[in-house]
């Protein structure tokens, strides 16, 4: 429909020559049923309303505010549908004719061909950003698995211990980041490598613990086991063995379980 000025002269002329009045009125439930202009003319939907002994119609209009509808688009709209939407700038896009009657609330519904194309631009628009959005997501999902595997891979990384940690994972960022990794791709891969590295050091270590006294006994076959002397350097020896085994820095308590074991096995 695009002369709703037309429609409005119809719709309040219909109204008051069917004796229902024109009321500014709030609905406060749903329509139970919606009409269109495109398939549903004005005299129509009135004669409906005179039918179904609505006491009142209402009339609305909403207008186009185009500064509002700019906004949406954060700068990124064409000069032909910015020029289009100013030139538009509060006439009436829509137009909404509302009764009750019978038990029944019914809505006749008009919009301006002008306002469609809007309409359609910003659906166009809106799928697109959605897009670019869901493809920056996937591609920073896939940088930071590949910064987080690379972290985690680190010799220097898997042999520091959890107060370490930390530290380490951001030098070891610091050197594979790229100007574009921003401060979230960066904490979401430290997150993911601290976790793995967490997770893939318990599962080194399972089977040490499963079995102490094998370990115990390769460590004591070492030349450095029997060059320590020291409580100190005999969990230093531990300490370099279970890593060298393992991959992974060890926690202190299991350190101490076996370079104990090793020595009073002596």
């Amino acid at each position: 429909m695009t002369d709703l000025d037309s429609l409005l002269s119809t719709l309040y002329q219909g109204a008051e020559s069917r004796g229902l009045p024109v009321v500014d009125a709030a609905f406060l439930q749903e329509p139970t049923f919606a009409l269109h202009v495109d398939t549903t003319s004005p005299d129509e939907a009135l004669d409906l309303a005179q039918r179904m002994l609505s006491p009142f119609v209402s009339i609305t209009v909403d207008l186009f505010n185009a500064e509002e509808f700019l906004d949406e688009f954060d700068g990124e709209v064409t000069p032909e549908i910015a020029r289009l939407a100013r030139e538009r700038n509060d006439q009436p896009q829509g137009v909404a004719l509302r009764w009750f009657g019978l038990g029944a609330t019914g809505l006749y519904l008009a919009d301006a061909e002008w306002a469609q194309d809007l309409a359609t631009f910003k659906e166009s628009w809106a799928e697109g950003q959605q897009s670019a959005w869901a493809e920056e997501r996937d591609a920073r999902a896939v940088r930071i698995a590949s910064l987080a595997d690379r972290i985690e891979l680190d010799p220097r990384y898997r042999a520091a211990g959890q107060n370490q940690r930390t530290v380490i994972g951001r030098i070891v960022m610091d050197e594979l980041r790229h100007a574009d990794d921003d401060a979230t791709t960066v904490k979401w891969a430290l997150e993911r490598a601290s976790k793995s590295v967490r997770e893939n050091a318990a599962t080194a270590y399972l089977s040490v613990s499963e079995s102490v006294e094998v370990v115990t006994n390769e460590l004591r076959d070492t030349d450095d086991w029997r060059k320590s002397r020291t409580a100190k350097e005999r969990e230093a020896t531990a300490r370099a063995f279970l890593l060298e085994r393992t991959g992974y820095a060890p926690t202190a308590a299991l350190v101490e379980i076996v370079a104990r074991q090793a020595h009073t096995w002596r």
